[in-house]
């Protein structure tokens, strides 16, 4: 929904509060029972939050530097769906992730986790092979 401030509308998130603790949750349990988790249903979460807003997007970083330790062979065969919502954050513009002016220094945190991310994952044995990865 947009709230009308003055001359201006800005969007408003509802659901970004339910969101964030729904990914507070899946680091929890990656930190704590991820053998109990099917990998691949958790991935295709994570893919969800690699395109959503900057907030999700820096928890969902931290959880593929966790996931690159706990099950790298997982990450190997969804690595093309991980990369290029990365690959979008580099690209994108300061406008493109903070559309109503946020901070200049929050879309820098993001793309430094965007960057230790990237990292990690090329810590992976044999991805240099991968023709995404290059």
């Amino acid at each position: 929904r947009e709230v009308e401030m003055g001359p201006f509308k800005y969007p408003v998130d509802d659901a970004l509060d339910n969101r964030k603790a729904a990914f507070e949750c899946m680091y929890t349990v990656l930190q704590s029972c991820m053998d109990r988790v099917n990998i691949f249903q958790f991935l295709d979460h994570i893919e969800i939050g690699l395109k959503d807003v900057p907030d999700i997007k820096m928890l969902t970083y931290l959880m593929v530097l966790r996931l690159v330790h706990i099950n790298p062979n997982a990450i190997m065969l969804k690595l093309e769906s991980i990369l290029e919502p990365l690959r979008d954050t580099f690209q994108s513009k300061l406008k493109d992730i903070c559309p109503i002016g946020q901070e200049v220094e929050k879309v820098q945190e993001l793309k430094r986790s965007a960057m230790r991310a990237v990292v990690a994952l090329s810590k992976i044995s044999d991805i240099e092979k991968h023709p995404v990865f290059i």
